[in-house]
């Protein structure tokens, strides 16, 4: 990381950056998944890398003591590493999901191999003895192992996925299991006292168990997406399930009065259709929830979302008029996100961080939106608003990765000019429009201009070209 912009202590890459170290040099990648600390991708071949924090078994190395070690002396493997020991060694990987300290995957055979914290049984393994334990006193998986308890005897696994304390998966016959954490209602079991245990006066579900109460009964489930204290499942044909922590809108259940509550506020206890709002009958493509807001992508490529709206978070230029707790407004039902970039653009797929959006579109262009400290959105926050010290960009902008050109040792590199020498040589730019970025279009004629310095010359265009306005985004200008 020599060179990268510290941001609050920590270095940050401020744009995006292609990651070709470490095991990935020369590797083609088919699919990703980010946690907290660290990462996992897997290749073409079926393989699968980590990195990351590396302490309590996240990345599945069964060796990590001549890693480097950060300041409070946790081990860490700076560039993609394969992940070869354990049961995984010789399986293809098809499917992955990381968690805050846990990592599931899934194999081209069907079988579900979890590691990592094993605090609230989000591994999902009946037996935990003779386990090391972390810093907390807590056991923890330190390399992948087969998940095979609980209800999932016989099954085969397609789909996965991992929230800060509970997990689920999903079988090739649309089964729905869970395991970990039953607070709040995250599981969304009826009845959590038959076999649940108790870690720090806490209840947990330790092995998978099948989710059949609520809505969700006699449904073929095709994903699922977890967050830290609410849950989600997409069910064919496309409708769309919620339940857990119902608290400023994340569940999109609208009015909550009527739930039960917890010491952490109303909760929404089994699976329960979500059509309320701008999302109707609305068939759902993919689902995604941070921390405090969620996201849906539907069949017709239309982005919604709900949930806690400050800091830019759900992409709404306009917030007035919502509801709000002691956290700020929110936006209690779907909503459609048609602000900023993606005013008239189809959206494929979305994704939440627990202070940040992303989504692609159909074409392929990246946009992002929420807080965009320490470069969580991969562009510069210079002109931002700022909410308690933090820029945010309020609305979807366009992540633009910038060229790098690499100069030789031997290249020459000018002398500074006077300021007379600098206004010379930008008149010549555009007179002669050399690298000319922007054509104005004024009474039927064209003026070709340069993006950069229009921005740091004028805050009218500054404004303008963070906007994602479509003028922008074709270069053109009227």
């Amino acid at each position: 990381v020599g060179g990268i912009p510290p941001d609050d202590d920590v270095p940050s890459q401020p744009i995006p950056r292609h990651v070709v170290s470490g095991g990935l040099a020369e590797r083609r990648v088919v699919a990703v998944a980010g946690g907290r600390w660290h990462n996992l991708a897997i290749g073409f071949g079926g393989e699968l890398y980590a990195w990351g924090a590396a302490d309590a078994g996240r990345c599945g190395f069964s060796e990590t003591s001549d890693m480097p070690r950060d300041e409070d002396n946790w081990p860490y493997q700076p560039t993609p590493q394969l992940v070869c020991g354990g049961a995984l060694k010789g399986k293809t990987v098809v499917a992955v999901a990381c968690g805050e300290n846990h990592s599931l995957v899934v194999t081209s055979d069907g079988e579900l191999f979890a590691w990592g914290s094993l605090h609230f049984g989000r591994c999902g393994f009946p037996d935990i003895q003779g386990l090391p334990m972390d810093d907390e006193d807590h056991p923890f998986q330190p390399v992948p192992r087969l998940v095979h308890g609980g209800a999932l005897a016989g099954k085969r696994i397609v789909y996965v996925a991992c929230g800060t304390f509970h997990s689920a998966c999903v079988s090739t016959a649309g089964e729905l299991f869970l395991w970990g954490s039953v607070c709040n209602g995250r599981c969304g079991f009826a009845d959590v006292a038959a076999d649940v245990a108790v870690d720090d006066g806490l209840r947990f579900q330790p092995v998978p168990r099948q989710a059949v109460d609520g809505g969700l009964a006699g449904r073929f489930v095709t994903s699922v997406a977890l967050s830290e204290g609410h849950s989600f499942a997409v069910c064919s044909p496309g409708e769309l399930f919620a339940w857990g922590t119902a608290l400023a809108g994340r569940c999109g259940l609208g009015r909550v009065d009527d739930l039960p509550v917890d010491p952490d506020g109303p909760f929404q206890p089994v699976p329960k259709r979500v059509h309320e709002g701008g999302l109707g009958e609305a068939r759902i493509r993919s689902i995604a929830c941070g921390s405090w807001h969620s996201l849906a992508v539907t069949e017709s490529f239309e982005l919604y979302a709900w949930g806690a709206t400050r800091a830019g978070r759900c992409g709404f230029a306009d917030t007035s008029g919502l509801p709000s707790d002691e956290n700020g407004p929110y936006q209690p039902t779907p909503r459609r996100v048609v602000d900023g970039g993606l005013r008239g653009r189809k959206v494929a797929v979305a994704a939440c961080g627990s202070w940040h959006s992303l989504a692609a579109t159909v074409e392929g262009e990246l946009f992002a939106w929420g807080v965009a400290l320490m470069s969580r959105c991969g562009f510069a926050t210079g002109g931002m608003p700022v909410d308690d010290m933090c820029p945010y960009q309020p609305t979807p902008l366009a992540v633009v990765a910038m060229p790098k050109v690499r100069l030789g040792a031997a290249a020459a590199v000018e002398a500074p000019k006077g300021a007379e020498a600098v206004c010379a040589d930008l008149k010549q730019l555009l007179e002669q429009e050399s690298h000319a970025d922007v054509c104005f279009e004024v009474d039927g004629e064209e003026l070709r201009a340069h993006v950069a310095i229009l921005v740091a010359r004028c805050d009218h265009f500054s404004r303008m070209f963070r906007s994602g306005m479509a003028e922008c985004r074709f270069a053109a200008a009227e």
